[in-house]
């Protein structure tokens, strides 16, 4: 089974694709992670007729307009997509986007969810939306809208 990792980078212009391999067994500490990064497609993410390219961070609507995301949403964005309609803890988003373990009062996560969110509502008519699922974590739910990614 081979799922991803979002690897963490203080260089906001580093513009290295986000996602690294995963084994079976778990994350790979960061290090690992760097040494063994696996390139995504050039392709960008096809969902609910939004485009994410996590190379360049940038989330293009229904209607064409693009906006760059902080490399955190990106990473974030890019880790509920590929959870395919599970729900991810904010312990794993916070380890994908920031590469550390989240703290109780640690509210950055909700931040990104909620500048994700605010991009969502500006395409209503796709349907996509994140959904808090309590005491569990967040859901990308693509209702029926969904297209190869």
């Amino acid at each position: 089974m081979s799922m991803t990792l979002l690897v963490v980078d203080d260089d906001d212009d580093n513009r290295e694709p986000l996602c690294n391999s995963l084994t079976d067994t778990g994350y790979k500490t960061l290090a690992a992670a760097r040494e063994e990064q696996v390139v995504l497609d050039e392709e960008p993410l096809i969902f609910a007729g939004f485009s994410l390219d996590p190379i360049k961070h940038l989330l293009t609507r229904p209607d064409g307009q693009s906006q760059p995301l902080p490399r955190s949403d990106c990473r974030v964005l890019c880790e509920l997509l590929q959870a395919d309609s599970r729900v991810v803890s904010r312990d794993q988003l916070t380890r994908s986007a920031f590469g550390r373990d989240h703290l109780p009062d640690d509210r950055s996560v909700d931040m990104c969810i909620s500048r994700l969110r605010q991009q969502l509502r500006r395409a209503p008519a796709a349907g996509a939306q994140i959904l808090t699922i309590r005491n569990q974590g967040y859901l990308l739910s693509l209702g029926s809208a969904r297209s190869g990614s």
